[in-house]
């Protein structure tokens, strides 16, 4: 019997010993990962965007191939994601309107990413540190992998079925890069290196079409080409020297797709109208301002996940000399000159910042879209490199001692319970929108935003709540008043207040209180006056004042020019919404002014339209006009 192992035989007995224990760990953290985040498989239908982007515009509940006509020639609430849009196809599919399992496919595909993230960390671990075993590379990357992916800045992509364009374009996207690294370790001019090419463009553009951020992309891989690849040399004099060149014209397929994303998206921004930020109103120093508080925002929070909210405001002014905006200002740049002088001894450091950087712009205010300075769900992708660059760093001070990866390993086993812990909090709070914004507006992140959006779920709990509808409606119209005392230029509040109010002086006439009832519809009335003077787009406005004239206040003289003013927006719009609602309350107010002539002729139009049509020809039969059907 031989006394000594044979090298060949130890090595591959060491090698299954350790790869089976990493596949075991995989299982295990993956699992994990899924116990954290389960309290969002019962998330159901947010009121926070949801309705908007899948209830109001059902298109993508066609049939086929209607569906997919519709996913790929529809902007919706200043997003173009066709693929995001047939996925939730897909659920409906298979599922109905279950949403548990629409949430869980959310959930799987974050998992899917953990792996994802994995098994790209390891590869560049081991392109960036050629002389640490493959073992410690593969345990680093899944570290830093199980971290990203349990970290309770995950929770708004995971748990908001909205975003559901997060965990599917960054599941696209990092195979993308999985078949960019093997583009780049093909041999030159070979046929894999072509194929593996046409792949990572592929990828990409499925990638952007299910969320345009991966518009960066093409720079990102750039910075993989200097490190760890290094494939354009050390310095920029090497970048234009013909071996440099071929890089940067290898990515030309590649910016394209970003450029046309961000052209799309652009776009998308735009049709959504009130979500694009004027220059007016946000300058281009406060734009800078929130681009550095941005950089800084979620590398702190990475590190201190505290006080967690869905909304983090724009202030309503702009102060440049505010301590959060000069000590971002400070930091970003402390942390570009650190990089910068690392980036002969530590290029992983630039590379990782840079990369983090590129990531994160899209998403950092210079083309300010909707109310929030910052948002959970940026951190998503931008701050995988982050999570590497930390998994180098513990692996750098763990090689070669035992005992400092058995002291790494007893950390890390603790920052993952704690981060867990975290997480499924986060998790069971993103269940219900009502306890969602009062945890945000509690945690300190107050604004007239956050308090108009609990006014709206107040407001939705009197309908679920009858027996207390009068109390519920009560804290809507105060939480209102709140929002506007922050911001007197902040429209849904407006609208919402005035909203509310009405519905409380109707109930006050039917509890024959007729001062109650005057003294709120006057309040009704102004609140919803200052919607309409305030916001561009007054179509809505002006037919909740038009209604509130004409069903409450017996004043049909004063309804006819809200809805005929409503019409004429709507129209030189192209009615978007293609309704038909208008046309119903127009005839309504014309018919109590007297006018039979112009009523018959408005329902004429509105039984043009699905949404009015039964009324319109009920309208019409009673007075004894027949419509060809």
């Amino acid at each position: 019997m031989a006394l000594v192992t044979p090298p060949d035989r130890l090595q591959r007995g060491e090698l299954g010993t350790w790869r089976g224990a990493l596949v075991l760990a995989g299982v295990v953290g993956v699992l994990l990962t899924l116990l954290a985040f389960w309290p969002s498989i019962h998330r159901g239908i947010s009121d926070f965007d949801d309705a908007d982007v899948l209830l109001a515009d059902q298109g993508w509940r066609q049939p086929f191939p209607g569906n997919v006509l519709w996913a790929f020639s529809t902007f919706r609430v200043g997003h173009y994601q066709p693929l995001t849009y047939l996925s939730y196809a897909m659920d409906d599919a298979i599922a109905g309107e279950d949403y548990r399992f629409a949430h869980g496919v959310n959930l799987g595909l974050h998992a899917l990413n953990v792996v994802l993230v994995w098994r790209l960390g390891a590869r560049l671990l081991k392109l960036g540190m050629p002389g640490q075993p493959e073992r410690l590379c593969e345990w680093a990357a899944w570290g830093g992998a199980l971290l990203w992916g349990i970290h309770p800045l995950r929770v708004e992509s995971v748990a908001w079925l909205t975003e559901r364009r997060d965990v599917l374009s960054v599941a696209l996207l990092l195979s993308a890069m999985l078949a960019y690294l093997n583009a780049a370790g093909a041999a030159e001019g070979r046929t894999p290196r072509r194929r593996w090419m046409a792949i990572t463009t592929g990828l990409l553009l499925a990638s952007l079409l299910c969320k345009a951020w991966g518009m960066t992309f093409f720079v990102a891989m750039l910075v993989v080409d200097w490190y760890p690849l290094r494939r354009l040399g050390s310095g920029p004099r090497e970048w234009w020297a013909r071996a440099g060149r071929g890089v940067f014209i290898e990515k030309l397929p590649l910016a394209m797709l970003g450029i046309g994303a961000a052209m799309i998206a652009a776009k998308a921004q735009a049709s959504a109208g009130y979500t694009l930020k004027p220059l007016a109103d946000w300058g281009v120093l406060a734009r800078i301002s929130q681009s550095c508080y941005g950089l800084v925002f979620y590398v702190t929070k990475t590190l201190a996940p505290l006080g967690l909210s869905p909304m983090y405001e724009l202030p309503v002014t702009f102060e440049p000399w505010e301590a959060r905006w000069v000590g971002a200002g400070v930091l970003v740049l402390l942390a570009c000159g650190l990089a910068l002088g690392l980036r002969l001894k530590r290029p992983a450091v630039l590379a990782a910042f840079f990369a983090y950087a590129v990531l994160v712009g899209p998403t950092l205010g210079v083309l300010q879209s909707g109310p929030q300075l910052v948002a959970d769900r940026y951190s998503y992708l931008s701050t995988i490199p982050l999570f590497w660059l930390g998994a180098a760093g513990v692996l750098s001070v763990v090689a070669g001692a035992v005992g400092r990866r058995k002291f790494a390993a007893a950390s890390g086993a603790l920052v993952l319970l704690v981060l867990g812990v975290l997480t499924a909090r986060q998790a069971e709070r993103w269940r219900h929108d009502l306890e969602l914004w009062k945890h945000a507006i509690d945690s300190g992140h107050d604004g007239p935003v956050l308090r108009g959006l609990l006014g709206e779920q107040l407001g939705r709990q009197a309908a679920k709540d009858p027996a207390h509808a009068t109390a519920w409606k009560q804290a809507a119209v105060e939480a209102y008043r709140q929002s506007v005392a922050l911001n007197d230029r902040y429209v849904p509040s407006w609208y919402g207040m005035g909203t509310e109010l009405r519905d409380l002086a109707r109930g006050a006439r039917q509890a024959n209180l007729p001062g109650e009832a005057g003294r709120l519809y006057a309040e009704a009335e102004r609140a919803i006056k200052m919607a309409r003077d305030l916001v561009r787009d007054k179509r809505k406005a002006r037919l909740a004042l038009g209604l509130l004239y004409i069903a409450d206040l017996d004043r049909p003289k004063e309804a006819l020019p809200e809805f005929l003013e409503a019409i004429a927006e709507l129209e030189r719009a192209g009615n978007p919404e293609r309704t038909g609602v208008p046309y119903l309350l127009l005839a309504g107010a014309l018919d109590e002014c007297g006018d039979a002539k112009g009523s018959v002729q408005a329902l004429k139009k509105a039984a043009e339209f699905a949404d009015s049509r039964a009324q319109a020809r009920e309208h019409l039969a009673e007075l004894g006009v027949l419509v060809p059907k």
